[in-house]
């Protein structure tokens, strides 16, 4: 286990999106309820109410080996992504390395259907705040723009402290976040799911009460959305 909570960006090898983030300057109300059911509006529905269409085309296999690398992933041991939609990232990790198992935790239903299928990969259906998994028996977790998406931030202190008590090596929660008030009035205006954004000193403070001991990373706007 970590001793000391880390920044670290371990998404720098993942390739720009093409799509324009300006497409959705203001989601509105509708579009917001129909992205936070976390079904197909939101995975390959319209632009406006979330991905606009989510599917592999590989662009997560930089990142594997990176994590592999950084966590320094053994064969035989096993990697939890809370949160993991499609299942793309732990599909290009279960094909960098050999004898590894794989968690896929998520909270859709649809997202784990439409799942990448792998026999090194156990997907389970449930929420962060109640993870199935016992103390200690994860070596390495990670939580990839996801857990913002929970209704309150006490919820997301839960969550973060399953992480914390599943996790017996690594663990990278790349999280939601604000540093000033411009690119909070971004994200309140574009995001459609997310609901608990927190500005970094806060997320900090969530880190310390939740006993969380691993890497970290923020996501920010981009400073291409116009308002």
């Amino acid at each position: 286990m970590n001793k000391a909570i880390r920044m670290e960006n371990l998404l720098n090898d993942l390739p720009k999106s093409k799509r324009k983030l300006d497409t959705r300057i203001k989601v509105s109300d509708l579009n917001k309820s129909y992205a936070r059911i976390y079904g197909r509006h939101y995975y390959d529905g319209n632009r406006e109410q979330g991905y606009g269409g989510y599917y592999y085309d590989g662009r997560w296999k930089p990142v594997a080996k990176r994590i592999i690398k950084q966590f320094k992933v053994l064969k035989g041991e096993s990697i939890c992504e809370i949160g993991c939609a499609k299942g793309f990232l732990l599909y290009d990790l279960v094909s960098e390395i050999d004898e590894v198992k794989c968690f896929g935790i998520d909270a859709s239903l649809y997202a784990l259907r439409e799942s990448i299928k792998d026999k090194k990969i156990l997907y389970i259906n449930c929420n962060a705040t109640s993870i199935p998994l016992k103390t200690n028996s994860i070596e390495h977790t990670i939580s990839i723009n996801s857990l913002h998406n929970f209704l309150s931030k006490k919820e997301t202190m839960i969550a973060i402290s399953e992480i914390e008590r599943i996790t017996k090596k690594n663990s990278y929660i790349r999280i939601a976040a604000y540093k000033n008030n411009a690119q909070k009035e971004i994200i309140d205006k574009w995001a459609t799911g997310g609901r608990c954004y927190l500005h970094v000193d806060e997320w900090l403070e969530l880190f310390q009460e939740a006993g969380y001991t691993g890497y970290y990373d923020w996501w920010h706007p981009d400073n291409s959305i116009k308002l």
